[in-house]
């Protein structure tokens, strides 16, 4: 159903039309309404009902106008009629934030005016990747899903398989990451770098790449001229290609292989890596150093830059972001401000991992559990970059 495909605000009244005269009956993915929930507490309930039905299922279409025949099929295009359409969809809006649990991503409204001067409303409910999502307005406590038939009331069976699915998907983002990081580790490189020298591994993955119904991601806003994956610590000209895995980025070296790369996966995970933190200089007691300072500043503007890249490709959140330093035994911190007290003590530093529930999340707030660990690898309380506010100083 090329409908489905589309951008709501593309979507026009001939499109709409194509569903009267093609009979389309209400399906999965698509419902009509003739009229707009009304605003007692009854109505309020069954339009959240109708949301969550599709947002713990695979998404779809409500259209509101629309009557229904005897057959679920669209009866014709009658519209609404007196309506201010941005007013009512900001109620809607309203109603969804303040009456489910836990909070979904706001559904696409947009209104189609018609010939006749009334007006559609075409709402776009996204599938989520934290579902269930349950209807608590007035203190009711309820999981919907939806089937061909429409919605129905999810059983205790299916409201623990719901979030045992969401257990599952973190589980595989977790071995994902220690997958790509032993890759990494033995050398194996889209770039050619050098598995002997140390390194920092960032991993940015949606919830929804861990899940196995995850769909690929559009890539192709990646092309050279709109959408630039840069490598963390990347500067200067950057070289691209596509690859088995996805889209691949790196900035070029004259003096051997690169430094790091970024490789946004099919899936909208994001890999990139660097080696620029750590320097040949030793100190007096031959021990490599490493510039924690410099760790943090590149992983932090590297999370801001690549959460719009995958804002831009149509993923949502919630994702895990993830640092690893690997090839670190022995080395000590140096970084001006500070010398560590101790090197660190073992080859790898998985530093845990932490959920983002926005794009807009502060980065460097958001980071500082991962980067209080680090500091802490080199025998520090936590990092230094942070005041008693946790307010980032640098």
């Amino acid at each position: 159903m090329k409908l489905l495909a589309k951008a709501v605000t593309e979507i026009s009244e001939a499109d709409l039309e194509e569903l009267v005269t093609g009979e389309v009956v209400e399906h999965l993915q698509l419902e009509y309404k003739r009229e707009l929930p009304r605003r007692d507490q009854r109505a309020k309930r069954e339009f959240l009902y109708d949301v969550t039905s599709f947002a713990n299922a695979i998404g779809g279409l409500i259209i509101y106008g629309v009557p229904e025949n005897d057959r679920a099929a669209p009866a014709m295009l009658a519209g609404l009629e007196g309506i201010n359409p941005e007013a009512e969809i900001s109620r809607l809006e309203q109603m969804l934030l303040s009456g489910v649990q836990p909070r979904l991503r706001l559904p696409e409204f947009a209104p189609v005016v018609l010939g006749n001067g009334r007006v559609l409303i075409v709402v776009r409910v996204r599938q989520s990747w934290t579902p269930p999502h349950m209807v608590t307005l007035d203190d009711v406590q309820r999981f919907y899903a939806r089937r061909t038939t429409g919605r129905y009331l999810l059983d205790v069976s299916e409201i623990r398989a719901a979030f045992l699915g969401a257990d599952r998907a973190t589980e595989r983002i977790r071995d994902w990451r220690l997958q790509r990081l032993a890759a990494i580790d033995a050398g194996v490189s889209p770039v050619g770098t050098s598995a002997d020298v140390p390194k920092v591994v960032l991993h940015l993955v949606p919830l929804s790449a861990g899940r196995i119904e995850g769909a690929a991601v559009d890539l192709s806003v990646l092309d050279p001229g709109r959408v630039l994956l840069r490598p963390m610590a990347g500067g200067g000209s950057l070289d691209w290609r596509r690859n088995f895995d996805g889209f691949l980025c790196w900035s070029p070296s004259s003096s051997g292989p690169p430094p790091g790369y970024s490789l946004m996966f099919r899936s909208g995970a994001i890999e990139t890596t660097s080696s620029r933190s750590f320097s040949s200089e030793r100190r007096a007691s031959d021990h490599p150093i490493i510039r924690m300072k410099i760790v943090e500043r590149e992983v932090m503007i590297s999370v801001s830059e690549l959460m719009k890249v995958q804002e831009i490709v149509g993923l949502e959140p919630p994702l895990f972001v993830m640092v690893s330093l690997l090839r670190v035994f022995g080395h000590w911190e140096r970084s001006g401000l500070s010398d560590g007290g101790a090197p660190i003590d073992r080859n790898e530093l998985l530093l845990p991992e932490l959920r983002f529930e926005s794009f807009d999340a502060d980065s460097a707030r958001s980071l500082r559990p991962a980067f209080d660990v680090m500091w802490q690898a080199v025998g520090l309380t936590g990092s230094p970059s942070f005041d008693e506010s946790g307010t980032y100083r640098g």
